[in-house]
């Protein structure tokens, strides 16, 4: 079989499999599939301590929301979409494996993360700028996504950063964002968390919100419980039947909430006339 090597294609930096002269052993191929996550990372020692795990104490609700406005994008339909504030990709990772065939791309203003969604999505097309350049693109997008990112814009750079949203929607197109809610505690990272009021102040010259839905409960008696089975410090739980039953409970009882009980507020808006 011919072997693979990565490299970068033209201006847009994509970074695209060509293939090599060099033969692949079957037993090469088995390690290079292996390859989609480094694994050897996840064991760690200090000299005093060691780890061969780890996990992400709130990953049930990343995963919840990302789900949350993969769907809402797939009801609408798209052909075309921008992940705004991309990060390391994995929204757009996920996105690809349930809607083959369309034009994605992710853009952040951090080389880092960009460098780091290339590596583990070679695939798609990432790209390392700021929306409000005016020869960024050169056509628009049927749906703009910003999942995660509004709260770590500079309020006085907001109208902006919007602005440059706007100018690569469509007309019809559709912007899909979450953020932190007001109910929780502002990070060290974050400006300024938010509720439907202050989103409304800040989007109303841009785009229209046709509808806004609040996101995992901030505390229960029962998200407590599941938490504590969850993660702990004496184990992380790892039977595959018990895990999809909580997130399965979670998804279908405690995902939606209202406005005095989210840690999130999602939102469906539209490009405004």
């Amino acid at each position: 079989m011919v072997g693979q090597k990565i490299g970068y294609a033209g201006k847009t930096g994509r970074i695209q499999i060509m293939t090599s002269t060099n033969s692949l052993s079957d037993r090469q191929i088995i390690q290079e599939n292996e390859y989609e996550y480094p694994y050897h990372y996840i064991p760690r020692w200090d000299g005093v301590h060691f780890s061969q795990t780890q996990s992400l104490s709130w990953g049930y609700e990343y995963i919840s929301y990302l789900y949350f406005i993969l769907e809402k994008a797939e009801k609408i339909g798209f052909e075309s979409l921008l992940d705004l504030g991309c990060g390391d990709g994995r929204f757009l990772r996920e996105l690809t494996k349930k809607s083959s065939g369309k034009q994605v791309i992710g853009l952040d203003y951090s080389q880092r993360a960009i460098d780091f969604a290339r590596i583990m999505n070679p695939n798609i097309e990432w790209r390392c700028g700021d929306i409000s350049e005016e020869n960024l693109f050169d056509f628009k997008f049927d749906i703009i996504t910003l999942i995660e990112t509004l709260e770590h814009i500079e309020p006085s750079a907001i109208a902006n950063f919007l602005q440059g949203a706007s100018h690569y929607l469509k007309d019809n197109g559709y912007f899909l964002l979450t953020v932190p809610s007001k109910n929780i505690k502002v990070e060290d990272k974050h400006y300024q968390h938010f509720d439907l009021d202050a989103l409304e102040n800040v989007l109303s010259p841009f785009f229209t919100i046709k509808e806004a839905n609040y996101l995992n409960h901030k505390t229960s008696r029962p998200l407590r419980l599941m938490q504590r089975v969850l993660y702990n410090r004496f184990f992380i739980l790892n039977h595959e039947i018990l895990l999809q039953k909580l997130y399965n409970y979670y998804r279908n009882n405690l995902l939606l909430t209202d406005d005095k009980n989210c840690r999130r507020i999602a939102l469906v808006c539209q490009k405004a006339t």
